[in-house]
């Protein structure tokens, strides 16, 4: 069942894109009375077989995950008190794992940021942004 209350997925690598992204995401959840959900998704892990969803509770074996549940904490600190956050750890394939926490939360709008690489670059590695738009259920921006 879909929640009233408008729903924003934001997506964080802690590139300076992604911040700003969360930024603009904040901002728009302020003025909404939005949920905003924080998520990165870390790498796979040798440890890993599969995706997986950490929660907060990260085993010390995942290092890239406990740096990663820090820097999503101290984010999550500099938000207002105003607005409701929900922070998403996970490890796996970035794309895949925004898309599958998209099908999970239903969220109205997912926000992203863009590394800005030319167009020889996108076509050679591909783009997190680019992927998530064209594959989303929900707009992303």
């Amino acid at each position: 069942m879909k929640s009233e209350t408008f729903q924003i997925l934001a997506g964080i690598d802690f590139s300076d894109s992604s911040v700003c992204a969360m930024y603009y995401a904040m901002n728009l959840a302020e003025r909404l009375g939005a949920i905003l959900h924080l998520a990165h998704i870390t790498p796979w892990n040798a440890n890993v077989a599969q995706p997986t969803d950490l929660g907060l509770n990260v085993p010390a074996e995942f290092r890239d995950a406990l740096e990663a549940r820090k820097r999503l904490e101290r984010l999550h600190a500099m938000i207002s008190p105003k607005i409701n956050v929900e922070l998403h750890l996970r490890i796996g394939d970035p794309v895949r794992g925004m898309l599958d926490l998209a099908r999970e939360l239903s969220p109205d709008l997912m926000v992203v940021g863009s590394h800005g690489y030319g167009a020889v670059m996108r076509m050679l590695m591909g783009s997190v942004s680019t992927q998530l738009v064209r594959n989303s259920s929900v707009p992303v921006l």
